[in-house]
């Protein structure tokens, strides 16, 4: 076993491709992710199918649950609508249009559409082509693995949080050493703020357990997401 200060930073070999259906996200806590309106992500779930079904519906409860791919999705139209596109223009372009791209599924998070379709909008922004910049993508341009630290601006040299579907059932975890971020948050709270003991009982470095904690805590804030 590694020790806690040798933990690599750099991806560990994962074969699993990613289902259409992996990951399980609330749309609550998929706008947070995003940092998109709950208003727009609620509407985005609803108008993806023709049958009014979310883009990754999955058969639990009565509420709607999102998949990874729609996460992806849900970062390219926020981008897409904040640029001064309108909301409707870019629910009809994925809903119908996707066809033409020859990408059925999840378009506009494919690597191909942020570096060259995307001008199918008439516009052609650096911020879209920078959305490429926290995504791993896999040999076929559909992204596997996001690195929102990165995305948040709130990494660290040598702590990193990820999502990726094949971890953890999706959840937020610290690349190298992949413990979920909430569980290093609850033990942190659990502790009365204390790094150097959470970090001693996960195997962990003080920083992971410190960008994990500020991570949870942007995570769950009171905050306007803008719309």
């Amino acid at each position: 076993m590694l020790a806690a200060d040798n933990l690599p930073l750099t991806n560990y070999p994962v074969s699993r491709k990613i289902e259409r259906y992996a990951g399980s996200y609330s749309v609550a806590l998929s706008a947070r992710l995003v940092r998109f309106s709950l208003r727009h992500v609620r509407s985005y779930a609803r108008q993806r199918d023709g049958d009014g079904k979310p883009w990754g519906e999955q058969p639990r409860r009565r509420e709607s649950f999102l998949a990874f791919r729609d996460l992806m999705e849900l970062r390219v139209a926020r981008a897409l609508h904040k640029i001064g596109i309108p909301w409707h223009e870019v629910c009809h372009f994925a809903r119908y249009d996707a066809k033409k791209l020859g990408n059925k599924d999840h378009v506009l998070s494919h690597h191909r559409f942020l570096t060259h379709d995307r001008q199918v909008f008439k516009h052609d922004p650096a911020e879209l082509k920078s959305l490429t910049a926290p995504i791993e993508y896999d040999e076929q341009g559909i992204p596997i693995r996001w690195n929102i630290s990165q995305e948040w601006n709130i990494a660290a040299p040598d702590a990193v949080v990820v999502i990726d579907p094949r971890l953890s059932f999706g959840s937020p975890v610290l690349c190298g050493c992949y413990v979920p971020t909430y569980i290093l948050h609850q033990a942190l709270l659990a502790e009365d703020g204390d790094y150097h003991t959470v970090a001693e009982d996960y195997e962990v470095r003080v920083t992971q357990v410190q960008l994990a904690h500020r991570f949870e805590t942007m995570l769950w804030e009171d905050y306007a997401i803008s719309s």
